[in-house]
């Protein structure tokens, strides 16, 4: 059962074009509500290029935040997204190749919140060999 309606779109982002960010700014944009970005591997460089794409897309840079993700993974996924009142996770099929449905699931029955899957082309979850499709 989902479980908030008002909160953070948070949306997990690899880089400054991915579908996923371009996809939650514009509902956090339509929904007066904050964007909340969830970045990889601490890289500093990421974190500036997709902050600067949200304000370039439209959004008050005080409406940006962000938090680290540990690992490309559900896990991870969760363990950012720990005490945060979001709305709706965005998410890029792509980043999800290892087994969407179950992490779908995973994240939202966790966390009570819808997740949307673009299709974008972004990173594979850690694990998967390079190769491998991600989804036939």
């Amino acid at each position: 059962r989902l479980s908030r309606r008002r909160g953070a779109v948070a949306a997990v982002v690899t880089g400054r074009d991915d579908a996923s960010l371009i996809t939650a700014v514009r509902i956090a944009l339509a929904a007066n509500e904050d964007l909340l970005l969830l970045v990889p591997e601490r890289s500093r460089k990421v974190r500036e290029e997709v902050i600067g794409a949200a304000r370039s897309l439209g959004i008050a840079e005080q409406r940006i935040r962000t938090r680290w993700l540990p690992t490309l993974s559900a896990e991870g996924i969760l363990h950012a997204l720990a005490g945060c009142p979001e709305r709706l996770v965005v998410l890029d099929r792509d980043v999800l190749a290892a087994d969407p449905d179950e992490a779908i699931f995973a994240i939202s029955a966790h966390c009570g919140v819808p997740v949307l899957i673009v299709d974008g082309g972004g990173t594979v979850l850690e694990g998967e060999q390079a190769g491998d499709e991600a989804h036939p």
